[in-house]
């Protein structure tokens, strides 16, 4: 049973002045609708957080060299005892690299949600992460080989991220703030059921997918364990989505996405799955790569970010704050008036509220009072009567820009949470031992798109004289001066060369000709290069011909080693 809590408020904010905050990162603009549909950009003018909060994520692995993972991870763990299902030829160890089920895997799962969560921001590459300064603590306990784990390796993991002691286990020095638990099973299990409790007796904000058999979550473990923040998800149109389980235990949604959905419009010359867009490998290829998923499991890591963003400015809160800022900060889920919990979770008014809770009426309140998470079994008392009802739809107003601030307030008086641990080392309901599954019976899911950009590979086969980039063959050229985009001849006008592997360059279609805005995914046509000059946004520029240029220009050199024609 979830924790009530003492206020519920919903919130439209003022906007910042300055207006969003929106990265550079080549395929946010394009590709990561979901950050947008809840609210980050204007809660990144607020915070992009910090290194100070650590977020473990137990899961598969990660692909610890991914240019946009590796600046973000702390030292993590392998706890997968059985060496025939690890992959790396032994049990616990402290190397937590997702080694991949065979030549064709392509899942990656734990790379996936843990570039969700902080992938390398604004970094002109890539991926946007939803926390673009916390340090991610990686913790392998699912094995790629099988995508499932088991009740005594899960355990260990939560246990050792919390920092809580681990028989064969070093201490962590780094104890995770945030857990993140991208998997889940049918039947409770008292050895996991003990470890999350551990971990939430430590502080430790624990964070689940609720699951993707589209029933009532109340039988989907960890999501069903007292305490835990448990996320449903929400489709491309922002309904609740088919997959996503539902129910009483459900607490905030995020966007989960549905790959059968097609974006509108083309990017990079193809149409692309409506899903959650993250950091994956390609391991066939030996190369780093990004890709769609859909389901719960990336809906949870959504809001495992947005609660690390709070964290960066409140680390004093407590789990019970956390609690009553997502239930009073979320967004109703159209069609979807139980079991949705609190609604989509709104990361602009949890940071905002966050940040200056006396900033409005009742605020105070909000963060205080509430139970103690996880407690065990306690007596409630009645609610209060007294309930404010603000009738304006949130989203529209949002988008309207209009200025108006809303207050929802339910204020009641603060039960303990309810709910009995177990106390076997076995299934409580007698089922079998806890086959979890990073996302859900169905096993890990997606697409099998893989992006190009600088440096990645995708899967085509492609003939002679071409190569695969952004999913489709094009002619291969040779890049005579790589970084500079100097002309080439197998490339037309309309065309750029540029990487798109460790040895191979690809012709690509440019949008953008001589002193035109570029940037992110609008490419420079062959002979121009995309340059801030004098601190105005990036536009196209010439570059030199034999250290010649036009009338009034002069030849200079960029710290790239580019020659480019400049104003005078």
């Amino acid at each position: 049973m979830r924790c009530p809590g003492p206020l519920a408020v919903a919130l439209l904010l003022l906007p910042r002045p300055g207006g969003a905050a929106e990265p550079n990162d080549s395929h946010y603009r394009a590709l990561q609708w979901n950050l947008r549909a809840i609210g980050l950009e204007q809660a990144w003018e607020v915070t992009e957080g910090s290194a100070d909060v650590v977020v473990a994520v137990i899961d598969s692995g990660v692909a610890l060299h991914h240019p946009d993972l590796a600046a973000r991870f702390l030292p993590g763990r392998d706890f997968i005892s059985d060496p025939a299902l690890s992959g790396d030829g032994d049990g616990w160890d402290d190397d937590p690299t997702d080694v991949g089920a065979n030549p064709e895997e392509r899942v990656y799962h734990g790379s996936h949600v843990a570039g969700i969560i902080g992938a390398a921001s604004n970094n002109s590459r890539g991926v946007a992460g939803v926390d673009w300064r916390c340090r991610i603590l990686p913790v392998r306990a699912i094995s790629s080989i099988t995508n499932d784990g088991t009740d005594a390796d899960l355990a260990a993991a939560i246990r050792w991220a919390a920092g809580l002691p681990v028989p064969g286990a070093p201490t962590n020095p780094n104890p995770a703030d945030v857990i993140n638990l991208s998997f889940g099973g049918p039947g409770r299990s008292a050895v996991l059921e003990d470890a999350v409790t551990a971990a939430l007796a430590q502080g430790v904000v624990v964070i689940a997918a609720a699951g993707n058999q589209g029933k009532d979550v109340r039988s989907f473990y960890p999501a069903a364990i007292p305490g835990v923040i448990t996320v449903g998800a929400t489709d491309y149109s922002g309904a609740l989505a088919s997959y996503s389980n539902y129910g009483a235990q459900v607490d905030v949604m995020a966007p989960g996405g549905d790959v059968a959905v097609s974006l509108p419009g083309e990017y990079l010359g193809k149409t692309w799955e409506a899903g959650i867009l993250s950091t994956s490998y390609y391991h066939a290829k030996q190369a780093y790569s990004y890709r769609m998923f859909d389901g719960t499991s990336v809906a949870a890591p959504q809001v495992t970010g947005v609660v690390s963003l709070v964290l960066a400015l409140r680390p004093d809160f407590t789990l019970e704050n956390i609690h009553a800022l997502l239930r009073g900060t979320g967004v109703p889920v159209e069609g979807c008036s139980t079991g949705c919990g609190a609604g989509l979770v709104d990361a602009r008014a949890a940071v905002e509220l966050a940040q200056n809770p006396g900033a409005l009426p009742g605020g105070e309140e909000l963060f205080q009072g509430g139970c103690q998470v996880g407690a065990g079994t306690g007596a409630g008392t009645p609610a209060a009567a007294l309930v404010l009802v603000v009738a304006v739809l949130l989203g529209l107003a949002r988008r309207a820009g209009a200025l108006l601030g809303l207050l929802l307030a339910l204020l009641a008086a603060a039960p303990a949470c309810t709910g009995e641990m177990g106390t076997v080392d076995e299934r409580v309901d007698g089922s079998p031992p806890l086959v979890a599954q990073p996302l859900g019976d169905g096993g890990p899911s997606g697409t099998d798109s893989v992006l190009w950009s600088p440096g990645e590979l995708c899967s085509d086969e492609c003939s002679a004289g071409t190569v695969c980039a952004a999913g489709v063959c094009r002619k291969e050229c040779d890049q005579p001066t790589p970084g500079c985009n100097a002309p080439v001849k197998a490339c037309g006008a309309d065309e750029t060369c540029l990487q798109v592997s460790v040895t191979d360059y690809a012709c690509l279609p440019a949008q953008a000709q001589e002193g035109d805005a570029c940037g992110g995914n609008v490419l420079c046509a062959g002979g121009l290069l995309c340059l801030v000059v004098d601190d105005q946004a990036a536009r196209c520029v010439k570059l030199c011909v034999k250290g010649q240029c036009g009338a009034g220009e002069i030849c200079e050199t960029t710290s790239a080693k580019c020659e480019v024609c400049l104003p005078e």
